[in-house]
């Protein structure tokens, strides 16, 4: 009897540890990687399929998660950036964070990707940060990059209209080029991780 009490209560304990391991997000619900994920999106008559997620952590903090979606997969980080095709990324947020935390971020990431033209592209950025709002867990920013524009949506609020050929490509750079925010999320993006 204290032979299969014992083997019980470690199975109890295996479990419990297991379940403090899973990520929780900040509603403290169970959040998994597979969750909620569309293979594929339908824009402007063409389909996008998802070619990879990428997950940003800030130390154990599951801060937000981007879909990125192609018109054709790809595992070329300089494709992904430079190819003239359709593309299409949502940003989905794990957390509640403030509007000023985000702007923070993007400049963060603006002065450490931007190396030519920074000058040129800095207006488009103050353009994207004067329309950002804050978020709760759960909302999303979307992105969508044409060969000549980029189109940035956030709830139910008006779009932004990004005119300039080069931005969406900068954008995109932050994410998936020389200094992205974890080599874990860009490969996460490019494909490159085991399900």
């Amino acid at each position: 009897f204290f032979v299969i009490l014992f083997k019980w209560c470690a199975f109890i304990r295996l479990v419990a540890f297991t379940l403090l391991l899973l990520p929780l997000s900040s509603n403290g619900k169970l959040t998994l990687d597979t969750d909620s994920l569309v293979d594929s999106v339908k824009i402007s008559e063409k389909t996008l399929v998802l070619n990879g997620r990428g997950l940003y952590k800030r130390w154990i903090f599951h801060i937000y998660e981007v879909s990125l979606y192609l018109e054709r997969q790809t595992h070329d980080p300089l494709e992904v950036i430079h190819s003239p095709e359709l593309k299409f990324a949502q940003m989905k947020f794990l957390r509640s964070i403030s509007a000023d935390e985000i702007k923070k971020a993007w400049t963060k990431d603006f002065d450490k990707q931007c190396k030519t033209k920074c000058e040129s592209l800095r207006p488009y950025l103050e353009e994207l940060k004067a329309k950002i709002i804050s978020v709760r867990d759960g909302d999303a920013i979307e992105f969508l990059y044409y060969p000549d524009h980029m189109e940035v949506s956030q709830l139910n609020r008006e779009k932004v209209i990004i005119s300039s050929a080069e931005f969406g490509p900068f954008q995109l750079s932050t994410w998936v080029g020389e200094t992205p925010p974890s080599d874990h999320f860009k490969n996460g993006l490019l494909g490159l991780l085991s399900p």
